[in-house]
């Protein structure tokens, strides 16, 4: 074990130690099982270290609720998955043939290792509960009955923009896929939905080696209707390559859906692109996001409001000196999709929509009189001749018509004698030849 690695386990150690640090005063212990990766996660961004402040927050609520639920202590087991779910499979075998016999498992954040461990859970007798488990699959009751997620699934967000489509008649659109296992199956559950809902899929673009190659495809089939499924650190490059094809503006409508909550991060400076300029491609466009507090204003379980949650998790926060990357909370309440627009680099509320109905905010601010068009428009081209050449066109045309009424008058007034001629013909073909 290198010394990187060594640094990790040992972080570890002392977060677990940190976590259920205190004496139990009487309390029952439940054992649990914390899946996590300790070190970073693909964007580079410190994931345990994000959630640990949140889930002290919530062991401190439960030492303040009253019988029954006062009488336990929740004493967390972490276990690296390190994002593979074969160590992952190992950690949580070893971990439960160790004992002691744990209640549930908590947590679960990279989608690989989430679907194998939840497809071993009824063999193993644990449930899982878990913050991060948006995969469409993983909503499925039959496979990962076990599995019980506090975030809504990433299906939400396919159905908000099949309600967004429908809202502004759009028919046509294209897709393009940054590619990874959580959203390509984003990508198959969005052309099912667009597909059942009458949408004409043009082109489909799995975003991998020349990016501005597989968007060059949207505007050659001249696809006006684009749906992004990207994480937040590839925004700034599509965007960069949407300005460099010149594929944005008012002929465009970009709705982008994936990401994480924490922006659209545009500002990174590629080649041939400056952060002016991805603003500019950008500007327009609408990103579906996953709300990450409710909106209520009532109570919930712990006794506070999403808002009051919010404000103890950032006091937790400056109470314990940690640097984050990422908000993550439970979901004592509901959580919508939000869709917000970026309209001269500031951001605005579109929409909400919580898996039945749509509540409009504002109206989108489309850069041209309406929305763009999901379909090339035929364009109708107005061209001058001149008065000279008008003239001889329009005299022979009626010269042409003159000419075809007197042949049709003369052919009306003479058909009887052309029937008396061909008679005298039929007759002088029956009469039988004289010969002298």
């Amino acid at each position: 074990m290198g010394r990187f690695g060594q640094v990790q386990e040992g972080l570890g150690l002392l977060l677990v130690f940190w976590l259920t640090a205190g004496p139990a005063q009487g309390r029952h212990p439940l054992p649990v099982l914390w899946l996590m990766p300790v070190g970073s996660g693909s964007g580079g961004e410190n994931l345990t270290a994000g959630v640990a402040p949140a889930v002290r927050l919530a062991l401190q609520d439960l030492k303040k609720q009253p019988p029954p639920l006062g009488n336990y202590e929740i004493q967390l087991q972490l276990l690296d998955s390190q994002c593979d779910p074969a160590k992952a499979l190992k950690a949580l075998f070893d971990a439960v043939w160790a004992g002691p016999q744990y209640l549930l498992l908590f947590g679960g954040v990279c989608p690989p290792v989430t679907a194998l461990i939840a497809r071993a859970l009824p063999a193993l007798g644990l449930v899982q509960v878990s913050f991060a488990a948006s995969a469409p699959g993983l909503s499925n009751r039959k496979l990962y009955r076990n599995l019980f997620s506090m975030v809504p699934s990433d299906r939400v967000l396919n159905q908000a923009a099949v309600k967004l489509l429908q809202r502004y008649k759009w028919t046509r659109v294209g897709v393009v896929t940054q590619e990874g296992p959580r959203l390509s199956e984003m990508k198959k559950d969005l052309i099912r939905q667009l597909l059942k809902a009458g949408v004409h899929v043009a082109v489909t673009e799995s975003l991998s080696g020349d990016v501005c190659g597989r968007l060059k495809k949207l505007k050659d089939e001249d696809v006006r209707i684009i749906i992004a499924q990207l994480e937040d650190e590839a925004v700034s490059e599509v965007f960069c390559c949407a300005y460099r094809l010149n594929l944005f503006g008012a002929w465009y409508q970009w709705i982008i859906a994936g990401g994480g909550a924490a922006g659209w991060r545009l500002g990174w400076k590629f080649s041939g692109c400056t952060a002016n300029s991805l603003l500019v491609a950008a500007d327009g466009s609408v990103r579906l996001q996953v709300r990450e507090l409710g909106n209520a204003n009532t109570p919930g379980v712990s006794g506070r409001t999403p808002q009051d949650y919010q404000d103890s998790y950032l006091r937790q926060l400056i109470q314990e000196r940690s640097e984050v990357s990422s908000l993550y909370s439970f979901a004592y309440d509901a959580v919508w999709v939000v869709a917000r627009a970026l309209s001269q680099a500031t951001e605005g509320p579109v929409f909400f929509w919580n898996g039945e109905r749509m509540t409009s905010i504002e109206l989108v601010q489309f850069q041209g009189p309406g929305p763009a068009k999901d379909q090339p428009a035929v364009l109708l081209q107005h061209r001058h001749i001149s008065l000279l050449l008008y003239i001889v066109i329009s005299s022979a045309a009626g010269v042409t018509v003159i000419i075809a009424l007197i042949l049709l008058f003369f052919v009306i007034i003479n058909h009887k004698h052309r029937y008396g001629v061909c008679n005298f013909i039929d007759t002088l073909q029956q009469t039988p030849s004289v010969r002298n």
